[in-house]
């Protein structure tokens, strides 16, 4: 009995030294959960300018992470983070700013100004200004970003890039020209097209395309402005306003878009650049058409009838294939013989698109010119639609003297636009 005695005793001290060992690491589990809880603070403070006006919509951002916030029209923010990362200011017009964080919860920002945003220069139409001279509405898209999209015209090459302006497709012919809204449509009958001027000079004519002897012709605005190359483009300007198209009186009333196209530059060394791109292209989500049985079979539930001869769901199912295939025996013939067809496999096709651009530039002490020769080639998806358009480009500018200077522009295009059938479109 004592040793058993003692034997429980023994166990009863094993057991506490366990209870002890779990509470420990009961306690240390505890405090980790308790680090790493507490292990984030709340920043707050106020974003100004050199001047200490608030800035309002300043883009506070954890580095790093997709985590941040704005401020609001005061300047102030708030913002959840922990000691040791860093926040990103940001702001149009300012230079970004990056502040490491520690155990000060309270951080005022100062951004200095982006003196190299202020001095990119905009074309208008009274000429050319700073950015920080222009009140106006005025979008500027360079050269770089129109040649990053692959797209025929340099119109299609914009879309989604410049707030209030919405390019839509006209069609899904290749080489058809898009349609173009800025801020919208202002008028009920008449045209909604803006105002196209191509290195000063307005451009207004309507091209009608004729769509079949049925059909009215489709109007395809702007006329050659849809040919112009892409890579042919130095930039363009989108003046959205009433103050900024103003000079252009009511031509200017749905807005305006100046087309500015390469010049070479005096003293230039002479360089020759090529570009070009090769792509497929293939309709998404093609819905899965029915094989004969299933078709025959969806046929024969639509044509369920009662003992009165009346359609009905819960009627007997017609078995007569002539019935089914209304009268068509060729179609009961395919049937038996287990013959399918896929209607929209026999129209549809791999398109693709490629472009190729060659250019010269270059200048002397008296002479720039700017030279090009391009071809764009698309096939559409749907047998028989093509377009191609082959292009030449010659920008040449020479200075007489310190008051005199002439130069001209000439562009030579041809397009040939293979429509198809209306048929299929519809």
């Amino acid at each position: 009995m004592i040793d058993f005695s003692k034997g429980v005793g023994n166990t009863f001290k094993i057991n506490r030294s366990k209870l002890n060992l779990f509470r420990c690491l009961l306690l240390l589990i505890l405090l980790c959960c308790t680090t790493v809880s507490f292990a984030q603070q709340t920043y707050t403070g106020t974003v100004n300018d050199a001047s200490g006006v608030p800035l309002p919509g300043v883009n506070v951002v954890i580095q790093g992470t997709g985590e941040g916030t704005s401020t609001d029209f005061d300047g102030n923010y708030s913002i959840s983070a922990e000691a040791g990362q860093v926040l990103v200011f940001s702001f149009v017009g300012f230079e970004n700013q990056e502040l490491p964080l520690d155990d000060n919860a309270t951080l005022n920002v100062i951004l200095q100004e982006s003196f190299d945003f202020l001095d990119e220069i905009i074309v208008t139409g009274y000429g050319t200004q700073t950015r920080r001279e222009v009140t106006a509405s005025v979008v500027r898209v360079d050269s770089e970003t129109i040649e990053r999209v692959a797209a025929g015209s340099s119109v299609d090459a914009i879309k989604g890039q410049v707030a209030g302006v919405d390019i839509t497709s006209a069609g899904g012919r290749p080489g058809q020209s898009p349609q173009v809204r800025i801020r919208g449509r202002r008028s009920i009958s008449a045209s909604n097209d803006p105002l196209y001027v191509v290195d000063g000079i307005p451009v207004t004519s309507s091209n009608p395309i004729p769509n079949s002897d049925d059909d009215p012709p489709f109007y395809a605005d702007g006329g050659a402005v849809f040919d112009i190359a892409p890579q042919d483009i130095e930039s363009m300007t989108i003046l959205k306003d009433a103050a900024a198209t103003a000079i252009y009186g009511s031509r200017g009333a749905n807005g305006v878009i100046i087309i500015t196209t390469k010049r070479g530059k005096q003293g230039e060394t002479s360089q020759i650049n090529y570009s070009g791109y090769y792509g497929v292209s293939q309709v998404a989500n093609v819905p899965d058409m029915m094989n004969g049985e299933q078709y025959k079979a969806m046929r024969a539930e639509a044509f369920r009838k009662n003992e009165d001869s009346q359609f009905s769901y819960d009627g007997k199912v017609e078995s007569d294939l002539l019935v089914l295939f209304d009268g068509e025996q060729p179609l009961v013939d395919n049937y038996n013989a287990g013959k399918d067809f896929d209607y929209l496999d026999a129209v549809l096709r791999k398109g693709s698109q490629q472009s190729h651009n060659i250019s010269a530039r270059g200048g002397t002490e008296k002479t720039a010119y700017n030279t090009s020769i391009g071809y764009f080639s698309e096939k559409g998806v749907v047998p028989g639609m093509d377009y191609k358009r082959f292009n030449a480009r010659l920008n040449l500018d020479h200075r007489i003297n310190d008051t005199f200077k002439f130069g001209f522009s000439t562009t030579l295009t041809q397009g040939i636009n293979n429509w198809g059938s209306n048929a299929v479109m519809n």
